[in-house]
């Protein structure tokens, strides 16, 4: 999570006008109309010998919670922005590669009935220790 956080106060990602985001395991009320929860998921790790830098595969997660009234165009903006700060990068002094990433809507938010979410989500490689 330490990449992603520190691209939640990066300056490209101010630049952005992106709305507030939170930890994927951020649990306490939020009383913003739209907002991001963030995370990752590691898909592969290996080593392939004794002596080679650790290489790990997976997934930066950016879930878009927006008012339903909104409509998907709220996402869709959210995510080409998105798109700016974190898609095709290298960050970590080049140990973090990011790709193209691809935005997912998965309708109405079960615990918010005003709300709807769409996930974006970018692929990454990690070699390093």
């Amino acid at each position: 999570h330490l990449l992603l956080s520190n691209l939640v106060v990066s300056d490209s990602w101010e630049a952005q006008d992106l709305p507030p985001a939170y930890p994927d395991d951020y649990f306490l009320s939020i009383a913003d109309e739209n907002y991001l929860k963030f995370g990752l998921a590691s898909s592969d790790r290996r080593k392939i010998s004794y002596d080679t830098p650790k290489q790990v595969t997976g997934v930066l997660l950016y879930s878009v919670f927006y008012q339903k009234t909104g409509g998907k165009k709220y996402a869709s903006q959210v995510a080409d922005k998105l798109s700016l700060v974190v898609d095709d990068k290298l960050f970590l002094d080049g140990k973090v590669q990011t790709f193209t990433g691809s935005l997912v809507f998965l309708g109405n938010d079960p615990q918010d009935s005003t709300l709807a979410r769409a996930d974006y989500s970018v692929p990454f490689n990690f070699i390093g220790e």
